[in-house]
Parts: C-alpha cells; sequence; structure tokens
C-alpha cells in the first residue's frame, strides 16, 4: 500500500483521479492544500502497467465530447486549470499533469478532434516558457518529419 517506504505519498494532498478517455480510473493526482505539508507541491501515482504520466490526460473522460463538438483539445497544466475552465464552459480543456508535455499526449488530444487541432495554453511563468521551448526543439520537428510537413 505504501511503496514509499511506508510513508503516504498523498498524505495532506487533495487527491483527484486520473481516468482514461472511457472514463476508467488508471491513477491519481494530488495537490498540497496545507502550507505545512513537506514535500512536492504536486504528486502523482508512480508509472506502473497502467499509468504513465507523459501518456495521460486528466479530464479526457469528460472533455472527449466538447473535443470533437468544438474541433479543438485545449492542453493547459493541471488539473485545476482544467476544472476552472470547465466551470466556466470550455468543456474542451484537458490536463498534462505539469509542463512537460509529451508526444504522446499530443496524439492522444489530437485522435478526438476531427482535424486534429491541438492547441497549447501553457501557464506564462518560466516552467510554462521551457515548455513550449522544449516542444519546439524537440517535439514538433518530429512531428512535422512525420507528417511530412515542411
Amino acid at each position: 500500500l505504501f511503496p514509499d517506504g511506508g510513508r503516504d505519498r498523498f498524505a495532506g494532498k487533495l487527491v483527484l483521479p486520473i481516468r482514461d478517455a472511457s472514463g476508467e480510473p488508471r491513477g491519481f493526482g494530488s495537490r498540497a492544500v496545507l502550507h505545512h505539508v513537506a514535500g512536492p507541491k504536486y504528486v502523482n501515482s508512480p508509472t506502473t502497467p497502467i499509468f504513465s504520466k507523459g501518456a495521460s490526460l486528466f479530464g479526457l473522460d469528460v472533455a472527449k465530447d466538447a473535443v470533437a463538438r468544438r474541433d479543438e483539445a485545449l492542453l493547459v497544466e493541471g488539473y485545476f486549470d482544467v476544472l476552472a475552465l470547465h466551470d466556466v464552459g470550455v468543456d474542451n480543456a484537458v490536463g498534462v499533469l505539469g509542463v512537460g508535455v509529451t508526444p504522446r499526449q499530443l496524439e492522444t488530444a489530437a485522435r478526438f478532434s476531427p482535424s486534429r487541432r491541438v492547441v497549447l495554453a501553457l501557464d506564462g511563468d518560466a516552467a510554462g516558457d521551457a515548455a513550449i521551448q522544449r516542444l519546439c526543439r524537440d517535439v514538433f520537428p518530429k512531428l512535422a518529419d512525420e507528417a511530412g510537413v515542411d
């Protein structure tokens, strides 16, 4: 039950289920809600045969129909971004569980949009800027080559 040497990795954190596109739970994500809780602010389930942070999108199970209807997936950084956007009617938002956007996440999001349109809306902080730089350097050229785009 406690793979971290008997420590509850989610202690003192708000825990949210991370589901696949069909709604099946695959892992959990959490955010510290108390200022005195030691450790990282955000914690996800460890990688397992059924959960990988880099292959998962938070909220996809509830957003996939809106992504198809709007013909656009809006990728944001985290759980609370998704929840806040859905609360105000932006129901095509899905979260990448941090700023490390992966090709697999982009492909998964694109799969639900008829024209495969994906819009990134990452935070304007240093981490968000670094994520965009990594995408431009490492991911977009590879995707363009695979798609035959110059």
